[in-house]
């Protein structure tokens, strides 16, 4: 009976592939995987202390008033917990977004949420991949890779050289 008890909480204890994402940077060298909180709804949320610190993202919370301030550089982002925006404190320019919500005793942050939030402190490019689980910033996406390739093999019409006429004449 013991033994059955100790297969049965490990089994219970164990993380599917499916409760965890990952996040990357740029390329794939540079990732890191963190488990996917679960809202009382069943909602996913990533944690954005893990996060934050992944993406080299500042947090300061105000536990009283359930603020979070995000800085990365000179960029910061002020949310509010269930608040449906985030504000870009530079500009004051809000917007909206699925809200953070308390998940598992820690703050869960919506990954679409997380699009929009990284794109703004980092000055690139995030996406989420409900299908892979991944959180991807700074990827070189096939259309910029494709623009990037056609503007090198481009060449100026300085460089050309000019072309001397063919004449066909007969050797005398």
């Amino acid at each position: 009976f013991f033994f059955l008890l100790m297969g049965m909480g490990k089994a219970a204890g164990q993380t599917q592939a499916s409760d965890s994402a990952v996040l990357r940077y740029g390329d794939q060298a540079n990732q890191a995987s963190v488990s996917l909180l679960k809202g009382t709804d069943g909602k996913v949320f990533l944690p954005l202390l893990a996060t934050a610190r992944f993406y080299g993202v500042e947090i300061q919370k105000d536990d009283l008033g359930g603020k979070i301030t995000l800085r990365k550089g000179t960029v910061r982002v002020r949310l509010v917990l269930s608040q449906p925006f985030f504000l870009l404190m530079d500009s004051q320019d809000a917007y909206p977004v699925d809200p953070l919500e308390m998940a598992g005793g820690e703050i869960g942050l919506p990954p679409e949420s997380a699009e929009d939030i990284l794109s703004a402190l980092l000055d690139t490019d995030v996406r989420w991949d409900w299908d892979q689980r991944n959180l991807v910033a700074g990827e070189v996406n096939t259309r910029d890779l494709r623009q990037e390739i056609l503007k090198a093999k481009a060449i100026p019409t300085s460089a050309v050289p000019s072309a001397s006429p063919v004449t066909s004449g007969s050797a005398t």
